[in-house]
This record gives C-alpha cells, structure tokens and sequence, in this order.
C-alpha cells in the first residue's frame, strides 16, 4: 500500500482546503509532491491537449518528485478539487480528468467528496459572486426556457448528478479503489471522516487536526451587495488584481463582519429554498444511483433520493 497515490478530485466546496491543510500536509506519513496551488496536476491532466497527453512522461515526473516523500514511507496525495471541474468558471472536465488520472495512476486510491446539492450550489454560487459574478441564483443553475438548443447555465444539472463520475471511477480503477465522503459526514463527526479518509491508504487513527472551517460562508446580504457592485468592475483572468475589484472585496468584508450570524442564516435559508424544489427533483434518481453504488447512505445526509 505505501507504493499507491492517493487522489482527492473534489468536489469543490467540500472542505477540501480544510482537508488539505489539516489533513493532507500535516500528517506524518502522508506527502504532497504537487502541492494544490501550484496547479501542476490540473496542466497536465486538464489542459494537455490530447495530441501531447503522455501518460509515462507525467507519472515519470511525479514520481521524481515523489521519490524524497516514498522514501520516508510516506503515500503521495494529489488534491485539487477542480479536477471534477470548476463551477465558478463552468469548466467541466471532469470525465476527461478521471480517464487520464486513470492511465497515469492506474494504482491509485481515490477520494471524492460530495455535499448535499442545494447547499452545494448555494456555496458555488457564493463563490461565483465573490469573484466578481453578477448573475442572480436563479440564472447561474437554471435555464429560462428561452435558450437555444444546447445552452447550459453556469452550473448545469449534469454536474450536480454525482452519480456518473463516480461509476466512471469505479469502471477505471475498480470497486474498494474509490471512496465517496459527503461532507456532513465531516460536520456530524470528524474524527469519523478522518479515519474513513485514511482508511483508504491503509493508514490508523489519527487526530491531530483542528475542526474549525477554514473559509467560513459570507453572509447573503454581503453578497447582495457584492453582486451589485461588481457590475462596475469587468472581471476576467487578467484583472485579478484589478484595483476597484479589491476595493469592492475589502468594502464587503467589512459589511460582512457586521451582519449577524442568526441574520445571515435566516435569509441564506430563505435563498435556498426558492431553488431547493427544483433542485432536488433534478438530482433525485441520480443520488439513488450513487447509494446503490457506493454503499452510502445519503438520505441518512439530507440528501435528495428518488
């Protein structure tokens, strides 16, 4: 087992910078030769165009610079959870990514976390607004009906049916070599989730880690605000750094950190629930398929089960 890779694609808004952080860098038998913000895993497995997809080349590169960290007895992790894709920039890869992942690490152990998907959404949409998106909830997940043929919005339903990536897992690497996590799991009991984690990899109990969320959620009267004013900046990868759209972020922290907690949830819940039914229904058979598959038992979680 210490000559695997264990790989956490995502899901995005999944405690995955929780995971990497408290999980990932600070356990003793664990390593991570491609650290997160370097993106190098998402070159070479999402942006490589086919032609130049060299499965020998990349597993040759990782594990030279695994070589220091297996020698130590340690297990490599990849963590990036934009390797299901991303739905803040609605780029969606995911299929792509675990064929490839397969082909380089056909040993791996992989870890997929997944959150309930109205508050899936809910978050996605938070961040999507936070880097300067205008469109309202409604508009980032739905169709009007006024579309043409072949037109998604943002964060299409297709995404949120966890279902499928999970089964193209599980027919590349095989049943017992992939594990589905809901974040709630997380939320109810960490130090469950923790041992569910790195049970995948054959590692024992551990439980030096701090629970404490990392990014907590922004409140909704903040992002109301933010919407609004992002209109006066053009946001694009250019102009991160944009002047007028840091001052708009720093302006809105500070709106945030006045808005009180019981306030900010009662209307976070009120948000939710203008899509809630809508969503549920798109997602329902597919949820019932991932239990089936994955043994877990998502109603127990809130989920929507058909």
């Amino acid at each position: 087992m210490t000559q695997t890779t264990l790989l956490h694609v995502g899901y995005p808004k999944t405690a995955t910078t929780w995971l990497q952080a408290q999980l990932f860098e600070r356990h003793p038998r664990l390593c991570t030769p491609w650290p997160t913000f370097d993106n190098r895993i998402i070159e070479e497995i999402c942006w490589c165009p086919e032609a130049q997809f060299d499965p020998a080349r990349v597993r040759a590169a990782f594990e030279e610079d695994a070589a220091a960290g297996r020698a130590e007895g340690k297990i490599p992790v990849i963590s990036h959870e934009v390797l299901v894709g991303d739905p803040v920039r609605g780029l969606y890869w995911g299929d792509l990514a675990a064929r490839r992942l397969a082909k380089v690490f056909p040993d791996a152990r992989v870890l997929i976390s997944i959150r309930e998907q109205v508050g899936f959404a809910y978050s996605a949409w938070g961040e999507y607004v936070r880097r300067g998106g205008t469109m309202s909830l409604e508009h980032y997940l739905f169709r009007t009906g006024t579309e043409c043929l072949g037109y998604r919005p943002l964060l299409p339903p297709e995404y949120l049916r966890f279902a499928g990536l999970y089964a193209n897992y599980l027919g590349l690497l095989g049943q017992g070599a992939v594990a589905l996590l809901p974040i709630e799991q997380l939320k109810q009991d960490p130090g469950l989730y923790v041992r569910n984690v790195l049970s995948l990899v054959g590692l024992p109990v551990w439980d030096e880690f701090d629970s404490v969320a990392i990014y907590p959620a922004v409140s909704p009267q903040a992002l109301a605000v933010q919407r609004r004013l992002n209109r006066l900046v053009t946001v694009d990868a250019l102009n991160i750094g944009h002047p007028k759209r840091d001052a708009i972020s720093k302006w809105v922290q500070r709106l945030d950190r006045r808005i009180s907690p019981d306030r900010a949830e009662a209307q976070r819940k009120r948000q939710r629930e203008t899509v809630a039914p809508r969503l549920r229904a798109l997602v329902a058979e597919s949820n019932k398929e991932l239990s089936d598959l994955s043994g877990v038992d998502l109603r127990a979680f809130n989920y929507s089960v058909g």
